[in-house]
């Protein structure tokens, strides 16, 4: 079995348009063709197409220039007809063969562009929400610090300055407190191994 040189899938042997020139067999839908449309034998893809160069051969006939020999006239017309409706029936299926292939990688395209679009819209959309969310906790974080601002102004650093004052006062009347037991003793000669304790309990009696 052979794939398809336009969808990639297999395919039969049959039921579809191979390629004159590299052998390729592509599916008639893949190509915008019917089992009706009549493919010429010497029909050929677009990517042989691309290939092909063009026909710049010296010897093709110079307009005007005189022909070594003249037919007859009817001759002439009916050979231009028949010509004419041959070439026109082959352009028409090459053109709907194109067509049919240019048509499938637009689908392809299309498809892809739709993929890019729906992820685009999924990344916006979680962005959207992570942006509401972080609006949410900027809100809730100004609305405690306006109620903190509002405790301040309203208890004051008055308040703690007063508390502070109070505190000193209280340590410093503790500090005279504990000086009014204290005893001082002087002009009392100092001997080596003497012990105060003992000193002051001699001078109290």
């Amino acid at each position: 079995m052979a794939k398809c040189g336009g969808c990639g899938k297999f395919m039969g042997p049959t039921g579809g348009a191979k390629c004159n020139k590299c052998k390729v067999i592509y599916h008639l839908p893949c190509l915008g063709l019917t089992e009706k449309d009549k493919i010429p034998a010497t029909w050929i893809c677009v990517e042989c197409k691309r290939h092909v160069p063009r026909d710049n051969r010296a010897d093709t006939p110079v307009r005007g220039a005189p022909s070594h020999a003249e037919p007859d006239v009817m001759e002439v017309v009916y050979a231009a007809e028949v010509s004419g409706n041959t070439a026109a029936s082959d352009l028409s299926e090459e053109s709907k063969v194109e067509l049919g292939l240019e048509i499938r990688l637009f689908r392809n395209d299309l498809r892809a562009v739709r993929e890019e679009i729906r992820q685009f819209r999924t990344e916006m959309s979680d962005l959207r929400s992570a942006m509401s969310e972080a609006d949410s906790r900027l809100t809730k974080m100004d609305a405690r610090v306006v109620e903190l601002e509002t405790k301040m102004a309203v208890s004051g650093t008055g308040k703690l300055e007063e508390m502070i004052a109070d505190l000193k006062l209280e340590i410093q009347e503790k500090d005279q407190d504990m000086l009014l037991n204290d005893l001082e003793f002087s002009h009392i000669p100092e001997e080596n191994g003497e012990n105060p304790l003992q000193i002051v309990a001699l001078v109290a009696t």
